[in-house]
């Protein structure tokens, strides 16, 4: 992945990467190096590296699409320890609050920002 726009280091800058929990930060950097390949378009940066399809999405739709995603896993979760006769734990729960902000954020940004 080194010959990618853009790189894992200009996505996470030390700035950026300081705020994430050191093992997101490596998850992110993991993924990135694995399935970023699979992204690359035909196009080429000015300094010769090829470009990762992301550039060419709105990332705002692109990231509430994966929350959309994880609220039907959440519900999902509640829904199989129910009918198994458990209760569902409250981290589920506070998962589930937590991603409903986080849509609510992005959608509002999204509806809100000039973003392509």
């Amino acid at each position: 992945m080194n010959n990618v726009y853009p790189s894992i280091e200009e996505l996470m800058p030390i700035q950026l990467k300081r705020l994430l929990p050191a093992e997101l930060s490596e998850e992110v950097a993991t993924r990135y190096a694995t399935l970023g390949e699979k992204y690359l378009t035909d196009r080429v940066h000015t300094d010769g590296r090829r470009i990762n399809g992301m550039m060419e999405t709105n990332r705002l739709v692109n990231a509430n699409e994966e929350i959309i995603d994880a609220v039907f896993c959440m519900l999902g979760q509640i829904f199989k320890d129910t009918v198994a006769n458990k209760e569902p734990s409250d981290n589920i729960y506070a998962a589930l609050e937590g991603m409903i902000k986080v849509y609510q954020i992005l959608k509002f940004e999204d509806d809100n920002g000039d973003y392509s």
